[in-house]
């Protein structure tokens, strides 16, 4: 694998951890936290649009 191969597999890698996270940030958010479940979801979508 070339230098720029890994590079793009590293970055791909963090972006599939950072979904991960916010996942998990949605899940340990309590109920009824509007603004911040909506932060939350744009967020990952966001994230999703960047790792297809």
């Amino acid at each position: 694998m070339n230098a720029n191969e890994q590079t793009v597999s590293r970055i791909q890698e963090s972006q599939l951890q950072f979904a991960s996270a916010a996942r998990h940030l949605m899940a340990e958010t309590p109920g009824g936290a509007g603004a911040l479940d909506s932060l939350i979801t744009v967020l990952i979508g966001d994230i999703d649009i960047a790792t297809t």
